[in-house]
């Protein structure tokens, strides 16, 4: 219970997220999917995660941890605070001291073209 209050407390962000609804074959503009729900600060991804991943992009990539599993997948859109990120992997994450898992997800930030 320790690990969860602290990962909790530690949640201090809010996202939500979109989903593209593929039709025929087709991928549609996302919508709204989930929304008002607690993750970690955004933190920039290590060069292990890039590795593990084969993450070779020129975008920002970075980590979150959500408290609980929610339906997140690979290619959503993550949108914390005014900035939009692309869902690159979801995994679990665990501390070594328990068996309690949380939902970590690997985001590459999108960049605009002003």
């Amino acid at each position: 219970m320790g690990v969860m209050m602290s990962l909790a407390m530690m949640a201090t962000a809010t996202a939500s997220t979109n989903r593209a609804a593929v039709v025929n074959g087709k991928r549609g503009l996302p919508q709204a999917f989930l929304s008002n729900f607690a993750c970690t600060p955004l933190t920039p991804a290590g060069a292990e995660t890039m590795q593990r991943l084969k993450l070779e992009t020129l975008y920002q990539v970075f980590t979150t941890i959500l408290p609980a599993w929610l339906d997140i997948v690979e290619s959503d859109l993550l949108t914390v605070g005014s900035v939009d990120y692309v869902v690159r992997n979801v995994d679990k994450w665990s501390l070594p001291v328990t068996n309690e898992q949380f939902m970590q997800l690997t985001v590459e930030q999108l960049l605009t073209v002003t």
